[in-house]
């Protein structure tokens, strides 16, 4: 409890509180954290130790993240662009092949061959119908 002078009110905030008399919730509500990520160059934004894919058209553009449960939902424009499983682990790269998809080699000779041809994906999509169940 807060039993100590508000500095603005110059009341004690506990008290205020109960003579507030205001009515709980009536509806449920989500709490989370949505942050605002830069991503770079390489298609890869940070959050909570981890960095992350977007697609390669969302390349050093500002995403909005939101952790929800286990899932990173990533935003760019207002539209989901993304969606990943929080690691929990620290230090690691998540990232699906189908992001960098569109990158290919600048050199006109390699035009038609993809940047990452034959990279395994290190995480996979989330079918979100399993993960409600």
């Amino acid at each position: 409890m807060n039993n100590e002078i508000h500095g603005t009110t110059k009341q004690i905030s506990y008290i205020r509180l109960k003579e507030e008399n205001l009515n709980p919730l009536l509806r449920e509500c989500i709490i989370d954290k949505t942050n605002m990520r830069k991503d770079h160059k390489d298609c890869l934004f940070s959050y909570a130790g981890n960095q992350y894919s977007v697609p390669s058209e969302y390349v050093a553009r500002e995403v909005a993240v939101l952790a929800l449960d286990n899932v990173l939902f990533v935003y760019c424009g207002g539209e989901q662009i993304a969606t990943h499983k929080l690691c929990l682990e620290k230090g690691r790269i998540i990232m699906f092949k189908e992001h960098y998809k569109a990158i290919r080699y600048a050199n006109n000779h390699y035009k038609n061959v993809l940047l990452v041809e034959g990279l395994d994906t290190i995480s996979s999509e989330i079918n979100l119908a399993v993960y409600d169940e």
